[in-house]
């Protein structure tokens, strides 16, 4: 009885997350043969989920390449558009307009990715930027083997 009461209370509140969660990726890898080894990824805004974002993106990215502190030093530049929301039992994070573009200017990645979760008790927290950011790793990782 008490589990049944627990398990009830926590669904109820979200601490377990609801089974919502819509990704909507959206990308293209344009050399399956990818020479880079360094990585700048760029700042998006000085906002904490913004700086959190970049964060956990180099850290899934470092499994694979070597993130580097200055763009002049990589063979890479990771750039787009991020945003995260809160608000009526969701959150979405956004990454948009993506691009790995090679110091020369080629394009070796893009992508626009809009994912929507429900929202845990706390709203907008850290386990949804860091899902985010490890699907967009996942992605850029596969593009460049």
């Amino acid at each position: 009885m008490h589990i049944v009461f627990l398990a009830s209370v926590l669904l109820s509140h979200s601490i377990i997350p609801a089974s919502v969660n819509t990704w909507f990726p959206q990308s293209t890898s344009l050399d399956k043969s990818c020479q880079i080894r360094k990585i700048y990824i760029a700042e998006f805004d000085e906002s904490a989920a913004s700086l959190n974002f970049r964060r956990r993106l180099g850290k899934r990215l470092s499994k694979k390449f070597v993130i580097m502190a200055k763009p002049d030093e990589a063979d890479a530049i990771l750039t787009g558009e991020f945003s995260a929301l809160s608000g009526s039992g969701y959150s979405y994070v956004t990454f948009e307009h993506a691009e790995l573009k090679t110091a020369n200017g080629q394009l070796v990645w893009h992508g626009d990715f809009d994912l929507k979760l429900s929202n845990s008790l706390w709203g907008l927290g850290n386990g949804h930027i860091g899902n985010a950011a490890m699907r967009i790793a996942k992605d850029i990782l596969n593009a460049c083997k």
